[in-house]
């Protein structure tokens, strides 16, 4: 792509792609301006990447005539009114190439209906997504299969190459960094938080319909997970030391009732070596399960409702240990702890990056 690329980003999961694709942008010589959404700029500045914060009355309109682009990456989000819908629709009136990208398959047939009941209304020309299960969801949907790129995700690429890095340094050197409170004696399992179905209508039904309880069947999706990872590791000798990470969209307050049952809170900054110096990282269907699972960590998947299998390439493919019942949590979680590393074929393309930039040279010329 030879003219200039307006990316935008409003979602922690896009913000991904977009530090992992920087760097090739910048080897290809393809030009290109970030601007994102207020919540996402510290995300991006802990990452290393600089963009511009959309002033909260600026109109995508006033955006393409500031910015004079000739091509269009947005992510998407939780958000039904996203700006990046009313960009890809203010591009497509202007008659500029518009191409988005997903990070894994889930919800989608709301990552683009906006408030419509149409679940193409704000598509892009063009998408790319992680692995060919989520291009087979958006081709179900009715989206063009030869516009959707499978390109992989350029995280996971990062994650492999950051992880060749804290094997140099050292498990042992990484966890005092990472966790230096942590006894040497006992082992580091790391928990993800996560928000719940935002953008789902359905959500608040699965809400009710988790496959665990937890304590008393009242908390909340994350919570009540928490509750029973918290349970099935009691009585665990030697005693782990649990680390909390929080969703960038979480606060700490949600999980306050369980302060004296964490040993550490997690929030913030890139927690890709957190998560190599854990001996066992535990969590739903969010993506740094697969990015445990890309550098060669042990995860696993507590699944609070089945459809959300289909939700990463690494739980789809069973690449990534997964329990839907309470009693295999607690037959299969304590052992995990002493597993061996191993590694597993993931059904995710590599290197992704340059991928995307090929596909959208593509994109540019035959626009």
């Amino acid at each position: 792509m030879t003219g200039r690329l307006l990316i935008h980003v409003e979602d922690p999961g896009a913000a991904n792609w977009v530090v992992a694709l920087v760097p090739a942008l910048k080897t290809a010589g393809r030009g290109f301006e970030i601007v994102c959404e207020a919540g996402v700029s510290d995300y991006l500045s802990a990452r290393g990447v600089s963009a511009d914060i959309l002033a909260s009355d600026v109109s995508p309109a006033e955006l393409l005539d500031e910015r004079q682009p000739e091509a269009i990456l947005a992510g998407t989000s939780e958000n039904l009114d996203s700006r990046a819908l009313a960009l890809i629709d203010a591009a497509r009136k202007r008659g500029l190439p518009t191409a988005a990208f997903v990070d894994q398959g889930g919800n989608a047939e709301h990552r683009f209906r906006g408030r419509t009941d149409d679940p193409l209304a704000h598509a892009p020309d063009w998408l790319f997504v992680p692995d060919r299960d989520c291009a087979d969801a958006f081709e179900g949907l009715g989206f063009k299969g030869s516009r959707l790129v499978v390109s992989g995700n350029p995280h996971l690429d990062r994650a492999r190459q950051v992880a060749g890095e804290l094997a140099a340094e050292g498990r042992a050197a990484v966890r005092r960094r990472v966790a230096p409170d942590a006894p040497t004696d006992r082992p580091l399992v790391v928990f993800l938080a996560e928000i719940g179905y935002v953008v789902n209508p359905e959500g608040p039904d699965w809400e009710r319909e988790l496959q665990f309880t937890g304590r008393d069947g009242t908390a909340p999706r994350a919570a009540r997970i928490l509750e029973e990872v918290l349970d099935a590791l009691n009585g665990v000798d030697p005693s782990p030391w649990i680390v909390l990470r929080l969703h960038p969209k979480n606060t700490a307050d949600e999980f306050a009732a369980y302060a004296g049952e964490v040993d550490a809170v997690s929030a913030g900054g890139d927690p890709l070596a957190l998560l190599w110096a854990a001996d066992l990282v535990v969590g739903m269907s969010s993506s740094p399960l697969e990015e445990t699972h890309a550098m060669g960590r042990p995860a696993l998947s507590v699944l609070p409702h089945p459809a959300e299998r289909k939700w990463l390439a690494g739980l789809a493919s069973g690449a990534i240990a997964c329990v839907e019942t309470r009693d295999d949590l607690r037959r299969i979680l304590p052992g995990m702890l002493n597993r061996i590393d191993s590694r597993h074929e993931v059904a995710i393309p590599s290197p992704a990056a340059p991928r995307i930039v090929a596909a959208l040279d593509d994109i540019r010329a035959a626009a």
